[in-house]
């Protein structure tokens, strides 16, 4: 395998990650109060020693309150726990000359913002930007044309909601790096990892969970299903499960109670028979219709690649081909990504919150949409030209939504169609000048990335007449 500083050299995609990576270390997307309850609970395992953020549960509504009465973050704990180590030296930076913990917590509530931008992108940005080009690398062995590398690459960075996220603490991301983590385990047919990442995934963000059915028919369809792989599958997860059920029994009293059980009373809006308050037992097929075509939160509006991949990848992975390895990643790889988004919009559309309050896409779904960006490589070289030219102009609105949503620096959007909001947005504000700056440079590098891409198309077409 080639090291990954040779792959920030010379792979194909490494202007699109280079790109990526100037872009969210120099934008910072405001909003504190979902990201500031793993704020919270760091600060507290820092200075108590305990999940309790009873002392800081004021700057964020994002809480769960146990019959114990004390307050605990209600997001899952993975990003706190596995940022906490990066997360303790920016904090000893940022409260360095703090005596009191009255003066260290000023300091740390003035420099929030700033520490999670941080955090995020060591957690988040470097790491998407790694697994993006090993997972390219690995595409290119397969003998993808480079046309539909880069289209991938362009739609795994910048072209799905997990992308949006990148450069502020939520979590979607990090649960979206350890899907894709997953599927190049599964790849590199490595149970130990599959079993870990997925483990992660989950300790990052519930809904992960039941990826397990995808995974499951990922690994039949792999042969990676015998005894022996799932022990060791099993041995891999067996670290994330004990710090799962550790955490819940300590907070909520089982290891296999979640946050959302005691959840903030006005999160609790599932008035029907529900799972912990806050799920529906039958899905609201309404709330499906808007996930999936309404302009204020639908994939059709905020990322209609997907869906032209989607249907897609339901005719091609039918059709036989000439080269069997790609044709085999492809059909495992787009039933993992079609099973998977299938039950996330099912859990969705089961949840009264299925807009995810105020937000910049279906952010529910993050978890789940950037493997379409590895879908889309493996689909292109079966593709005429006419459905090539689809899936590129279904790029579009995601690509605008990415940039009109980095020009603001606002990530916090009404149930309203987004694009005409963050349009208003932009043009309305009394930074206009500074946006329009803003906007220019991301123009700049975008089009840098593109006149590379274009050479690196045409070298390999010039190559393939001369052989």
């Amino acid at each position: 395998m080639k090291s990954l500083a040779w792959l920030f050299v010379k792979s194909p995609v490494a202007c699109w990650v280079w790109l990526f990576l100037a872009i969210n270390v120099s934008t910072t997307t405001l909003s504190l109060v979902n990201p500031a309850a793993r704020w919270a609970m760091m600060v507290a395992m820092i200075e108590d020693h305990s999940f309790r953020i009873d002392k800081y549960r004021w700057h964020t509504i994002d809480w769960s309150r146990p019959p114990d009465g004390h307050y605990y973050s209600n997001k899952a704990p993975g990003p706190s726990l596995l940022g906490l180590p990066i997360f303790y030296v920016l904090d000893k930076i940022d409260t360095a000359g703090g005596v009191t913990r009255i003066e260290r917590d000023s300091a740390r509530a003035r420099d929030m913002e700033g520490t999670l931008h941080e955090l995020s992108m060591f957690m988040q940005a470097i790491p998407l930007a790694f697994i993006t080009l090993l997972l390219f690398e690995r595409l290119q062995r397969l003998r993808v044309p480079r046309a539909g590398l880069h289209l991938g690459a362009v739609a795994l960075l910048f072209g799905n909601t997990a992308s949006l996220f990148v450069n502020t603490y939520f979590g979607h991301t990090l649960a979206a790096i350890f899907v894709l983590l997953v599927v190049l385990a599964i790849y590199e047919r490595r149970p130990f990892q599959i079993g870990l990442y997925f483990g992660f995934a989950v300790l990052c963000d519930y809904a992960d969970m039941l990826l397990i059915l995808p995974l499951l028919v990922a690994l039949w369809m792999t042969r990676q299903l015998g005894w022996r792989r799932i022990f060791r599958i099993g041995l891999g997860g067996a670290g994330p499960a004990l710090a799962f059920g550790a955490y819940h029994q300590i907070c909520f009293g089982s290891p296999i109670t979640l946050s959302t059980k005691y959840v903030n009373p006005m999160f609790v809006d599932v008035q029907v028979s529900s799972v912990w308050g806050v799920l529906r037992v039958i899905p609201d097929f309404s709330v499906m219709r808007r996930l999936i075509y309404y302009p204020e939160r639908g994939l059709a509006y905020t990322q209609p690649w997907v869906l032209v991949c989607v249907a897609l990848a339901l005719v091609v992975i039918w059709m036989h081909h000439a080269d069997i390895s790609q044709r085999r990643a492809l059909n495992w790889m787009a039933i993992f990504g079609l099973l998977g988004l299938a039950i996330m919009l099912w859990m969705n559309s089961c949840w009264g919150g299925w807009h995810g309050g105020a937000t910049c896409g279906p952010r529910y779904l993050a978890s789940i949409l950037p493997v379409f960006g590895i879908v889309v490589p493996l689909l292109y070289p079966r593709l005429p030209p006419a459905l090539r030219q689809l899936l590129v102009v279904a790029l579009v609105p995601a690509l605008l939504l990415f940039v009109l949503v980095l020009c603001s620096k606002h990530i916090l959007a009404p149930e309203s169609p987004l694009l005409e909001y963050y349009l208003t947005f932009l043009l309305q504000s009394k930074e206009l000048g500074t946006r329009l700056l803003r906007l220019f440079l991301i123009l700049l590098g975008g089009g840098w990335a593109w006149y590379r891409t274009y050479c690196d198309i045409a070298n390999e077409r010039r190559e393939a007449r001369c052989a």
